[in-house]
């Protein structure tokens, strides 16, 4: 996830990245890693894992978008 994000990509904090499937292994692992680089988080997640998202990322309804 490091080297997609930061390697690859060249994000840099400030920058927005979109992470879809959120609630998903390398989603979680994308989500922390772009939080501690200061990256604007968005996401997709299917309706029922939404709070999920909300509840352990701190992500608002309007950074979380839907998967299906």
């Amino acid at each position: 996830v490091y080297f997609a994000l930061f390697e690859k990509a060249r994000l840099r904090s400030g920058q927005s990245v979109l992470v879809h499937a959120g609630t998903g292994g390398v989603g979680m692992a994308a989500i922390t890693v772009a939080k501690k680089r200061g990256l604007k988080i968005f996401a997709t997640c299917s309706g029922p894992k939404r709070q999920f998202l909300k509840d352990e990322f701190g992500l608002e309804d309007w950074q979380i978008g839907d998967s299906r």
